[in-house]
């Protein structure tokens, strides 16, 4: 019993010595080719296109920021400026229905901070469950704590992909 139990506990250790010594020179590779990638950063009218498996999925795009000097009256909050994001967005392969919209964002003013969604009265376009084939115009206002000339925007992709985020510049008009 004896030489059976050391006969299996020798066979072990030389699996997991030869399966360390493989793993580091890879993720040394890894590591570096992720190192060396470049993350691409979107502005005003420039769309992103989400592919799976080489297939496209929905495509956004950013159409227009714009601040407004309207508030609203029953808003507690005191944001510096008020702006209007004005964006499209096209189901092209998903059966499922897409569906973007402030929940999906992360809005970011000059300052580093990051901001809420404000209740504006005048959003005339607001997001829609898009079937595949369709496209959808919707309008979300952001409270900005910090008066800017531009934000940054990150669309979060885990929907489809849980490693992505989406990163856009934007200025403000």
């Amino acid at each position: 019993m004896k030489k059976l139990f050391s006969l299996l506990l020798v066979f072990g250790l030389c699996f997991t010595l030869v399966g360390c010594g493989d793993s580091s020179e890879s993720d040394d590779d890894s590591t570096k080719e992720k190192t060396e990638q470049k993350e691409e950063v979107y502005s005003v009218g420039e769309t992103f296109t989400f592919k799976e498996d080489d297939n496209d999925i929905y495509k956004f795009t950013i159409n227009s920021v714009t601040s407004t000097n309207e508030r609203n009256e029953f808003e507690e909050s005191n944001p510096a400026q008020v702006i209007v994001i004005d964006y499209t967005y096209e189901n092209l392969g998903s059966n499922d229905p897409l569906y973007v919209s402030s929940m999906d964002f992360t809005v970011i003013d000059a300052e580093g901070n990051v901001c809420s969604t404000y209740p504006l009265g005048s959003i005339d376009a607001y997001p829609q469950e898009t079937p595949k084939g369709a496209k959808c115009t919707a309008k979300e206002a952001y409270g900005l704590i910090a008066q800017s000339s531009s934000i940054k925007l990150q669309l979060n992709t885990e929907w489809f992909d849980n490693s992505k985020a989406v990163n856009f510049e934007l200025a403000i008009n």
